[in-house]
This record gives C-alpha cells, structure tokens and sequence, in this order.
C-alpha cells in the first residue's frame, strides 16, 4: 500500500495542478472541502487506526493508514498553496 501511496501522489498532484490552472474556482471549492473534510475525519480515521486490535500485529498497515492521512493533508497543502482561501466577504485587507 506505500508503494502505491508514493506512485500515486505524483500523479494526484499532476492532475490536482491542472485542474486548478483549468478551473480556478471549482479548484479553490474543491481545496476548502477537502480541507474541511480532512480536519473532520483524519484525526478521528488515525484514532480508530491507532486502536484498532487488528492492526496490533500489522505495524506496517498501520503505519501505511496514517501514512494515507499524511499524504491527504499535504495534497490539500499544495491546492491551499496555490488557491489560499478568499477573505470572507467584510474582512479588510
């Protein structure tokens, strides 16, 4: 599963980048949700993962799951670096 992980993040980045160079506000949505998704559900999913007794004897899997979560949270660094969020409508600059 690392394996993968590490194939498929240049990949996702690749074609994260050109959707944001294609469709900037789609893009800009898609990075906030991601986001807000991420902040929700990857510190619960890594606190499952960490008390899971299945995965006692599976360090590796386990590693690999919270590897995932790591991995999430930097492609969403990436969009948030080339679309950072747009002041909420009031805020001075």
């Amino acid at each position: 599963m690392q394996i993968l992980t590490r194939l498929m993040t240049p990949l996702l980045l690749a074609l994260s980048l050109t959707a944001c160079v294609t469709v900037p506000q789609p893009a800009r949505d898609w990075v906030e949700a991601s986001r807000a998704t991420h902040d929700l559900i990857g510190p619960r999913f890594i606190a499952y993962v960490e008390a899971d007794p299945a995965l006692v004897n599976d360090p590796l899997g386990r590693a690999s799951l919270i590897e995932a979560v790591a991995d999430w949270d930097f492609m969403i660094q990436v969009g948030e670096a080339i679309y950072p969020p747009l002041p909420a409508e009031g805020d001075s600059e």
